[in-house]
């Protein structure tokens, strides 16, 4: 027994018991530490799993620009001017034979040329010309119309028909068109004129709609030839107030003005 500091006394505890608390105490530590690290543990947030974004291959375009046509080079367009600035002396000189040598050497350089306006009418100067006396020359320039100058040459053998009726050159060129394979080769607007032209007066009806789609001045010329009174001059007057025929006139003459 001893006193305490209050001046009491006090007995001691037995050593067992202390031992007792103590191990206690440290079990109780023990616990406690375990929830405490369970329950931060289950706190932090899991990581979600970050899918990476599945690539995808660009989709490529090929933008392949259409071809360009290459222009004609300098030498070639040189040496059309020259075989162009020959063909005129030749005409103005009246040497047919060369004039139609150089059509057809324009042609091999130029196979557009018979879409100027201005050959085809020196053109059709000399045919009347040399049709005069049949030669080699007409066969070889009318051949070169027939089958280098396109759509263009069969319109010009129509314009020798309409225009120079009952010369040689003419004749010549009504006999080429009487060909049906020959006339498919000309314009829509060529063949539907021939075509009105030829027709009989009771069948010309037949061709207003075709005139009205495809036509241009030579139908809308026959058409208002059409429409006029019966006359001496005039006796084909049976579709005068025929509605197609004025509805074609009307769309030739606004398509003409346009």
């Amino acid at each position: 027994m001893h006193r305490s500091p209050s001046g009491s006394f006090s007995t001691p505890l037995p050593s067992s018991f202390v031992l007792g608390c103590a191990g206690l105490i440290a079990a109780s530590l023990l616990i406690f530490g375990a929830v405490g690290i369970r329950a931060l543990a289950s706190s932090e947030p899991e990581a979600e799993a970050v899918s990476e974004p599945s690539e995808t291959p660009a989709l490529t375009t090929s933008t392949t620009s259409a071809p360009q046509v290459a222009p004609s080079p300098p030498s070639e367009r040189s040496a059309v001017r020259e075989v162009r600035a020959k063909l005129q002396r030749d005409l103005e000189t009246g040497k047919f034979p060369a004039f139609v040598a150089d059509v057809e050497e324009l042609l091999q350089l130029d196979p557009d040329a018979g879409a100027d306006r201005k050959l085809r009418s020196a053109i059709i100067d000399v045919l009347m010309v040399i049709t005069a006396g049949r030669g080699e020359h007409a066969d070889r320039l009318f051949d070169l119309i027939e089958n280098r100058m396109g759509t263009h040459g069969i319109d010009l053998l129509y314009q020798l028909v309409i225009a120079h009726g009952g010369s040689r050159a003419s004749v010549r060129a009504a006999a080429l068109l009487a060909d049906p394979a020959i006339r498919a080769r000309g314009t829509p607007a060529m063949r539907v004129a021939y075509d009105l032209r030829m027709a009989s007066c009771a069948q010309k009806s037949q061709h207003f709609s075709r005139v009205r789609e495809d036509g241009d001045t030579r139908s809308l010329q026959q058409l208002e030839l059409l429409k006029n009174p019966c006359s001496r001059r005039n006796t084909c007057c049976l579709h005068a107030k025929d509605p197609e025929l004025l509805s074609a006139i009307d769309a030739l003459r606004t398509r003409a003005q346009n």
